[in-house]
This record gives C-alpha cells, structure tokens and sequence, in this order.
C-alpha cells in the first residue's frame, strides 16, 4: 500500500513557516482514505488521522482560478467556512464547512491539494446591505455610482461608513483585490479619503496623511484639484482631482 500514498511536503514546510495548521491529502489508487493534520506546537507537531465516510457533501464552494489570498478572503466571507483546500498547480479554491478535525474533500481531489483551516475574527454578518467584508481588515466596502464629492461623503456618512482611507500599504492591497475582484481594472477614478488643504493632505478628520500612492505624473497641483482619486486603470495608483462627479468607496470599520 505505501507505493500509493502521496504527500506534497513542499507546501507542508511553506505552510508551517506561517504556523499554520495543515492538513495532508493521503490518496490511495485516486481515492481519498485518509488525512493527517499536523499543529506546530511548543513542544513539535502534533496529529490526527482522520476516516472520510462522508465526503461530496461538506464543499462549499470551487472557484479556479485564484490565488490562496483570495480564497482565504472568500472564506473569510462565508458563514459556514471554516477552512478550505488549494492546490497550486491549477490555483484551484474550495471552501469546506468543517474544520481540521473533519475536514473533507470530494472523490475527484488529486495530489498537491493542501487544506488550511481558518480562524474567524469578523464576519459579513456585521457589515450593511450591499457592501462586501474584507474580513483580514475588519473593515466592510461598498462602490457607489457616481455622485459629487459632497454628496458622495454624505451617502457614506448616512450608511454609518466614510469615504475610504487609505493609510497604510497594506490597506492599499486589500484596496486594490476588493476592486480588481468587483469593478476590475477599466474605472478611470475612483473617489477616495483625502483633501488638499493648503499645501498639506489631510484626511476628513484634520489628520495629516503620511502614505500615499501617486501615479507617475502625480501630484499635479493644478489650481482647484484638490481631492485624491484612485485609478484602477492606471495600476490602481492615485492622482489629485477637481470636485467632479465620480463612483466612490465608502468604508465600515467593524
């Protein structure tokens, strides 16, 4: 029986750098008999093998193809989800609505698929009508058709939100994934947190940004453009504006 069992170890040592539980896919003759879930631990790893009785019935979603950010993300937004498989080799996701304890898979899974088991700290539940979790910032997003800056500002205030405020790096990226996930990359521009008061940049509540994104030609600093925008047509960077009108993000921090 040895000579059928298969185990990826290259994605077990990628995945325990980040301290994760993993689970590893044991197939015999394309059939799923058993899985070892190993847990780094002070003192080393521990395991579980575990039967599969059961299996078609506990996947909730595949999507493919996706990066495992994404499909983190997805779970993340899933109610049910409580970890999911990937398999690099064709970037395939599926969501499983157990844990590593019971975690399962369908009869068609093949070698290389590596399952990881995700904790929850927010979920969709928490955000308003319309707008999508972006549960590794805690924070919800809605795009909004096109309004000017006023009005726009208003619209986020009454849905208990603000116009997003980019400031981090980080918070860029998930910026830029919710986006290219949404609305993709042919919106011009985009409405987001920031006015030019003086020479400064400052954020709604008179704080002073520190972190920006310009595209390459920006900031112009034309008389009157004195709003930020962000441009995923143009790589998702930003550029100062005049009030026109424009879609906007607006943001719910949970």
């Amino acid at each position: 029986m040895r000579q059928y069992i298969k185990i990826l170890a290259i994605d077990v040592v990628e995945a325990f750098d980040t301290n994760m539980k993993v689970c590893l896919l044991l197939l015999t003759l394309n059939h799923i008999s058993f899985v070892f879930c190993l847990q780094k631990t002070a003192r080393g790893y521990i395991y579980q093998s575990i039967n599969y009785a059961t299996v078609q019935s506990l996947i909730l979603q595949e999507k493919s193809p996706v990066d495992a950010t994404y499909c983190m993300q997805l779970c993340l937004s899933s109610e049910h989800c409580l970890g999911f498989f990937y398999r690099k080799a064709t970037r395939t996701c599926q969501l499983s609505s157990f844990d590593h304890n019971t975690a399962a898979a369908s009869d068609q899974l093949q070698p290389e698929w590596i399952y990881y088991e995700v904790i929850k700290g927010c979920h969709s539940s928490n955000c308003r009508l319309n707008y999508t979790l972006i549960a590794e910032a805690c924070l919800c997003l809605r795009v909004h058709e096109k309004l000017p800056y006023l009005e726009a500002k208003q619209i986020c205030i009454n849905d208990g939100a603000q116009l997003i405020r980019i400031d981090t790096p980080l918070k860029q990226t998930y910026l830029q994934q919710y986006l290219s996930n949404t609305i993709g990359s042919t919106v011009q521009r985009l409405y987001i947190q920031g006015e030019k008061i003086g020479n400064t940049w400052m954020f709604i509540d008179g704080t002073s940004m520190e972190y920006f994104k310009w595209a390459r030609t920006q900031p112009n600093n034309n008389p009157g453009e004195s709003y930020l925008f962000i441009s995923p047509s143009d790589q998702y960077k930003w550029s100062d504006g005049g009030m026109g009108t424009y879609s906007f993000i607006c943001e719910i921090l949970l």
